[in-house]
């Protein structure tokens, strides 16, 4: 798509009738300005309007390239400001609604950037707006509701703890919590004690007394009652299913 940039370079072809770069720099003017009723350097001039307008020129071709819009020289501080912002938006690479994992503390996190933790906003304020204008289909798949006036972010906690990010074709499913099949193995005399105790399973004598696990293998000395199974004898255990991991904030960018 071709977009107009009304901001032009002046005087920048090869030879223009300018002040070399070491005169500009050295001359007095360059720190006062032209005095009142001073005679104009033409080339000075043509020196000092070079350097704005080519940037001015460079800046603007940036905000139509980024932004798909015309930038016209209208007069139009606002509009141009608009897009500036929207080319700044779009070459960063951040959409509204885009969540993602911040290394920083909650206290430092950037303008435009929420904890995605559910939190409720009145639908008629800033952030209320921007969680209200994304579309259906995305306030469907992270459970973004309107209720008694208020719309909620996204939550990547449940139950406290934060959930694990991973690939996947449909955005906002959680997985509950699983682990990989955990095996042993118990063995029973024909009279229905337990031969032998592996892996996760212990012993236990008949007279309850506690685990008796003295041999790996069938023997005499080692007829349990019943066995009992404990994971933690095999592999680390807590309260939830997790592997090695680093904590950082779930964060869903509004922009606002």
């Amino acid at each position: 798509m071709n977009v107009k940039n009304d901001f032009k370079a002046f005087s920048i072809q090869s030879g223009a009738n300018v002040v070399s770069q070491n005169l500009y720099e050295s001359s007095p003017e360059l720190k006062t300005g032209l005095a009142p009723d001073s005679t104009i350097h033409v080339h000075l001039l043509n020196k000092t309007l070079r350097q704005s307008s080519t940037i001015s020129s460079v800046l603007a071709d940036f905000i139509a390239e980024q932004s798909g819009e015309d930038v016209l020289d209208d007069g139009n501080v606002a509009k141009l400001t608009a897009q500036l912002k929207k080319a700044l938006e779009n070459v960063s690479a951040k959409r509204s609604g885009d969540i993602y994992l911040s290394a920083h503390p909650a206290s430092d996190l950037a303008k435009g950037e929420y904890i995605a933790n559910g939190a409720a906003y009145a639908i008629d304020s800033t952030v209320g707006r921007a969680l209200n204008n994304l579309s259906d289909a995305y306030k469907a798949a992270w459970g973004i509701k309107l209720h008694d006036g208020k719309i909620n972010l996204p939550n990547l906690f449940v139950d406290g703890r934060g959930v694990f990010v991973r690939a996947g074709l449909q955005p906002g499913v959680i997985q509950g919590d699983a682990i990989r099949n955990i095996i042993g193995d118990v063995g029973l005399w024909a009279w229905g004690f337990f031969a032998r105790v592996s892996g996760v399973f212990s012993g236990v004598k008949g007279d309850k007394q506690g685990s008796v696990a003295k041999k790996q293998g069938p023997d005499s000395s080692s007829e349990f009652a019943y066995a009992t199974f404990d994971a933690s004898k095999v592999v680390p255990t807590a309260d939830e299913n997790r592997p090695l991991n680093v904590s950082m904030i779930p964060v869903i960018y509004l922009g606002v």
